[in-house]
């Protein structure tokens, strides 16, 4: 038996083999059927329990899929023999693109916007002028294949200067700390 997370994966699973079962298990606390029963579980990315406390009750499973790049909550908890599988390079390019328009929108304060909006309040002068991206200096922590996939994005923007390849001082956190030390350096960090 197969349990994904959504509905929505059934259609994205196409023809499955004669005798495999899906079913949809979109809470990891509420079961569609007995967890005794999945060898292949894809769980909730979001759910009302921990997925990982569940496990003991998946005996048969064989491979779980995370909907996630990272694994961290996972790896230990996983019996041996049990394939565990990541997402990673399945949501680089939306991270990407959440990073960019998170830092526009802090730096442009549009939160400070949307309250004044709500208020009704007009004046906008106590927020303007904005900051820009434009010319700082970006520092992403943490990202993994969705940070080169922002710098590859950045390097094509215009009035952007994004170097090729890794930034030049970060291939490890070591390397990073005088980068946060710099008072021109504003810094970004993401999942």
């Amino acid at each position: 038996m197969v349990w994904i997370a959504h509905e929505a994966g059934r259609e994205l699973l196409g023809e499955v083999p004669a005798g495999v079962r899906v079913e949809v298990c979109e809470d990891a606390a509420a079961w569609p059927a007995d967890p005794a029963e999945v060898d292949f579980w894809v769980p909730p990315f979001l759910s009302t329990v921990r997925a990982t406390d569940q496990l003991p009750k998946f005996t048969k499973v064989r491979v779980v899929q995370l909907l996630s790049a990272g694994a961290d909550a996972w790896v230990g908890h996983v019996p041996p023999g049990v394939q565990l599988c990541d997402a990673r390079g399945v949501h680089d390019k939306p991270v990407a693109e959440w990073v960019l328009g998170a830092a526009i929108g802090a730096l442009r304060q549009f939160p400070a916007f949307a309250r004044a909006q709500q208020r009704e309040d007009w004046a906008a002068k106590q927020f303007t002028p904005t900051a820009e991206l434009t010319g700082k200096r970006v520092l992403i922590v943490g990202a993994g294949p969705s940070r080169s996939t922002w710098h590859r994005s950045a390097s094509r923007s215009p009035g952007w200067r994004a170097p090729p390849g890794r930034p030049r001082g970060c291939t490890a956190w070591r390397n990073c700390r005088s980068f946060f030390r710099t008072r021109r350096s504003w810094s970004w960090s993401c999942p």
